[in-house]
């Protein structure tokens, strides 16, 4: 996989929070877990932002993503959530988890959770200005799986086909930008390779006008071929 080591990678998890937690709360428990975390995680060399929000759609599984993104998915009330924390680079987050302050951040973040975190490192390095699609109203992500023995260029044209047509006809969109993963996930008990794409929106129903026209129909098509899997999911995007 042709991965630069020199941008910034954006650390995306998703993890399950315990029933009862609200990190909407200021005074919660789970808030101000995050938000220890947090600091722990900036004392470190090359460590760059967290961002989070609360996804709009209801999650049968916990979802985390982007730069030290985090889903945050509460089994009480149905809430996902969603914090981003990047990084200079892998090995900036690599040495933080060598660290003796890294074993504290787990324990600590685990008091919160449900199962341990799925973590994923992507570089966003294609498209506009990945800010435009976090600082949106609402930011889509999409997390496309293919095939290792795919080039990343194949997928990076389909997506340049997608953003082409979001400028075009979106109404209401706001910016897009893709990158590819450090790691491979599985799917359907094939290693793939592992896309993601955030977008931003004014809201939730601007992105399904814009996958009811016919231009987002066309621009899309080619990805069937290619994907093994995807999902798709909505977020308001805060700083933490």
């Amino acid at each position: 996989m042709s991965v630069s080591t020199q941008s910034t990678v954006t650390e995306i998890a998703v993890i399950s929070l315990i029933p009862g937690s609200d990190p909407h709360d200021e005074s919660s428990n789970a808030r101000k877990v995050l938000r220890d975390t947090r600091d722990t995680a900036a004392s470190h060399h090359g460590f760059g932002r967290i961002r989070w929000g609360t996804q709009v759609e209801d999650p049968s599984t916990a979802l985390i993503f982007i730069g030290a993104v985090l889903t945050l998915a509460n089994q009480h009330n149905n809430i996902a959530d969603t914090v981003y924390a990047d990084w200079d680079s892998l090995s900036a987050h690599e040495n933080f988890m060598k660290s003796s302050d890294f074993q504290r951040f787990v324990k600590h973040l685990g008091s919160i959770l449900v199962g341990p975190p799925n973590v994923t490192h992507y570089e966003f390095t294609h498209g506009s200005n990945r800010d435009l699609a976090i600082n949106a109203p609402v930011t889509e992500y999409a997390q496309a799986m293919f095939s290792i023995s795919a080039p990343d260029e194949e997928f990076d044209r389909i997506a340049q086909g997608i953003r082409k047509a979001a400028t075009d006809y979106g109404k209401g969109f706001r910016g897009l930008s893709w990158g590819h993963a450090h790691e491979a996930k599985t799917e359907k008990g094939e290693d793939c390779k592992v896309a993601m794409l955030i977008a931003g929106w004014d809201s939730v129903e601007a992105h399904h006008g814009f996958e009811a026209s016919k231009a987002f129909e066309l621009a899309i098509a080619p990805m069937a071929k290619l994907v093994k899997g995807s999902n798709v999911k909505h977020v308001h995007m805060m700083e933490l």
